[in-house]
């Protein structure tokens, strides 16, 4: 049983480091806040919550 819960622990450990960020790039960055901003305050007056998986960003054209 302690072998097996090592195992377990060992495997999420490989896992979550997978997952983990790489370089020093801010991920919010790119974000379209305007584009946020205006889809939220329309779902808010008719009375929808948003949730966000991934957020627009802005195109290329605009980016600093």
């Amino acid at each position: 049983m302690r072998r097996m819960m090592l195992s377990l622990a060992a495997g999420l450990v490989v896992v979550l480091s997978g997952c983990a960020s790489t370089g020093n790039k801010d991920l919010y960055s790119d974000v379209d806040y305007v584009k946020v901003a205006r889809i939220e305050n329309a779902a808010r007056a008719v009375g929808v919550n948003v949730y966000w998986v991934n957020f627009p960003t802005k195109s290329s054209a605009s980016v600093n």
